[in-house]
């Protein structure tokens, strides 16, 4: 597999620079590039997801997991999932709903509230319980002897990634012309996704706004 060096001797290479001491560009810079690319392809494709317990309080408003991008999904215990809603959906089904009590600790709907909470339907009437959730997690930092744990195709669209973006610095034709590898980078990372979403029973909902309403819809779903 390869590894962070492996990626900036190539685009240097790339960018007809000397690997050692590049003069117009730094590794340093292009190691920010390279990480970038990293999580853009994560958000874009999902690619690195977890599960996790967790154990709801007995309020409405949950805290989302520290050291995640987001929850992706939630399931009972038993991976039963649980109905993904907006905010909205929910004050159009019942005005009431964020004070309802579940009498027998059972949640029956959740929904994500800003970056950092998400909402349960009905609370829980006492602690105890727990949800499986299934996490966006942060992919690690990239350094110069980090292995990277992707397949070569898409250190290939990382490398894409990392010499579009050393190209805005030069501007003009030279970031013009170097379009065509961010659309490469964009391309393997619709394939991921799709490979992806084939492996899980969802990534993201495809219930119409079940995200975060209308105006923040995560694509088609078709």
């Amino acid at each position: 597999m390869s590894t962070g060096a492996n990626v900036i001797d190539t685009v240097l290479d790339m960018l007809e620079e000397n690997k050692v001491t590049p003069i117009f560009w730094t590794r340093a810079e292009l190691f920010v590039h390279l990480n970038d690319g990293m999580m853009e392809l994560n958000l874009m494709a999902g690619k690195y997801q977890s599960e996790q317990a967790f154990a709801p309080t007995v309020n409405t408003i949950q805290t989302t997991p520290a050291g995640i991008i987001g929850i992706l999904h939630i399931g009972t215990s038993s991976k039963v999932l649980i109905r993904k809603r907006s905010l909205e959906g929910m004050d159009r089904e019942k005005r009431s709903w964020a004070n309802e009590v579940s009498p027998n600790n059972v949640i029956k709907r959740w929904g994500p509230v800003g970056l950092n909470l998400f909402f349960v339907y009905p609370k829980l009437n006492a602690p105890g319980m727990t949800v499986n959730l299934t996490t966006l997690d942060m992919p690690g930092v990239i350094g110069e002897g980090t292995t990277i744990p992707l397949d070569e195709e898409y250190v290939e669209a990382l490398i894409d990634y990392t010499f579009h973006m050393a190209r805005f610095k030069e501007g003009g034709q030279e970031f013009s012309l170097a379009m065509k590898n961010y659309e490469e980078f964009r391309e393997t990372c619709g394939y991921i996704m799709r490979r992806k979403l084939s492996e899980n029973y969802v990534l993201w909902s495809k219930e119409p706004h079940a995200d975060t309403g209308p105006r923040y819809s995560t694509g088609a779903r078709s």
